[in-house]
C-alpha cells in the first residue's frame, strides 16, 4: 500500500505506480465512488472514448427490413 499527504487545500498526490496503472496523464479528470468501507478512485472516461467502437458491428439494412424487424418484435 502506497500512502500520500493531504495539504490544507485538501490536495493529494497520486503516487506515480497508481497514475501509470490508471493511465492518468496532468489535466485527466477523477471519479470517486464512496462506499462501505473505503474509496474508489477511478480515470474519468470522456463519452466519446466509452462509445469508441459501439458502431464497428452494424451494418446496413434497407428500410422494408428495419419495417421487417419492427413488425416482427412488435408481434411477439
Amino acid at each position: 500500500m502506497q500512502s500520500t499527504s493531504l495539504t490544507s487545500k485538501g490536495q493529494v498526490t497520486i503516487p506515480i505506480r497508481l497514475r501509470k496503472t490508471l493511465g492518468l496523464m496532468p489535466g485527466d479528470k477523477i471519479d470517486f465512488e464512496e462506499t462501505n468501507s473505503a474509496i474508489i478512485l477511478r480515470r474519468h472516461e470522456n463519452n466519446i472514448q466509452t462509445c469508441f467502437g459501439l458502431l464497428k458491428s452494424l451494418k446496413n439494412v434497407s428500410l422494408a427490413e428495419m419495417d421487417k424487424a419492427i413488425a416482427d418484435s412488435a408481434g411477439q
